[in-house]
């Protein structure tokens, strides 16, 4: 998504990465989920003034309720183990990204587009 991680390797096979996330959008998201993976354990030191939990061996951001357009969150964590991350979004928007129309007599209809990506971040 265009974050240019800063790196820093720290007790042997531990790296410590500090971003500036940086996620502009067209249209608001319904929802929006951010997770990073890495090494052998989850991320040790995580520094991010936004709300996180620890989801097995990674860390995600949740966003609900149409967050902005334009989210800016500093993160810093170190990964044990390795020497990259695997970093996953997903945003659901409510707009369809193709026009669809649905009918049924006596039904209701949400339509939903989800967007994903999965990039994996190493040291420089």
């Amino acid at each position: 998504m265009g974050n240019q991680p800063e790196v820093e390797i720290i007790k042997g096979t531990n790296t410590t990465f500090t971003m500036l996330l940086k996620f502009h959008f067209k249209h608001r998201p319904y929802t929006f989920d951010v997770s990073y993976r890495g090494g052998t354990a989850p991320p040790q030191d995580v520094d991010t003034p936004v709300v996180w939990s620890p989801e097995g061996k990674s860390v995600a951001m949740r966003w609900y309720s149409f967050p902005d357009t334009l989210l800016v969150v500093p993160l810093k964590m170190t990964v044990i183990g390795s020497d990259s991350l695997t970093e996953s979004i997903t945003a659901t928007f409510v707009q369809p990204i193709i026009p669809v129309v649905v009918k049924k007599d006596q039904a209701s209809v949400n339509t939903r587009t989800t967007m994903s990506v999965t990039e994996v971040i190493r040291k420089p």
